[in-house]
């Protein structure tokens, strides 16, 4: 377990210590289970949920952590509003209340919206910051783009809006005008 613990690939760890790969995944999964039977989620009240993929292709699983502990509490496949129920399932079944969920920090995905306002109707939603700034971003870009083909006022400066004014070098500092 240590040495899968540190990263190491189970390819590498059967053969450091002459056992198949298969007998290594289940001793891995028995103690992954045992892990998970511990926690308790009676004390948890602002989560993060967001979704990655778990090999090529569009194989997703989604996690939920515990944002004051840090820690991943619980580990679904799938990324829509299903992710959610299953959650609230484990949270029940591990001493936690969907009540006791103040907060929930996630993308700004449609699928999740909904899974959470269904299941956790109390808690209030928190849109995370990259995908906050990436949406204002491309609205940003957008209006450039529509400006520059009436007037042309914004050509090459699709930078200088998404800089700080005062990282712009002296040529484009010179040309920014606040609007």
């Amino acid at each position: 377990m240590l040495l899968i613990e540190r990263e190491m690939p189970v390819g590498s760890v059967s053969r450091t210590i002459c056992e198949t790969a298969p007998c290594i995944w289940h001793v891995f999964n028995h103690w992954v289970r045992k892990a998970v039977e511990k926690i308790d989620m009676s004390e948890i009240h602002h989560i993060g949920v967001d979704e990655t993929s778990k090999r090529k292709g569009h194989n997703y699983i989604t996690q939920f952590v515990d944002l004051d502990t840090r820690k991943t509490i619980f580990v679904t496949d799938g990324k829509d509003a299903s992710t959610f129920k299953a959650f609230s399932k484990a949270l029940v079944e591990s001493h936690g209340k969907v009540e006791n969920i103040k907060a929930i920090c996630m993308d700004m995905s449609k699928s999740f919206i909904s899974g959470a306002l269904t299941h956790f109707p109390k808690a209030g939603i928190i849109f995370d910051k990259f995908h906050i700034f990436k949406t204002l971003n491309e609205a940003i870009d957008t209006v450039r783009k529509e400006e520059h083909k009436e007037t042309g006022l914004l050509k090459g400066h699709r930078f200088t809006l998404l800089y700080n004014k005062k990282n712009l070098s002296p040529k484009k500092k010179w040309n920014w005008r606040p609007f």
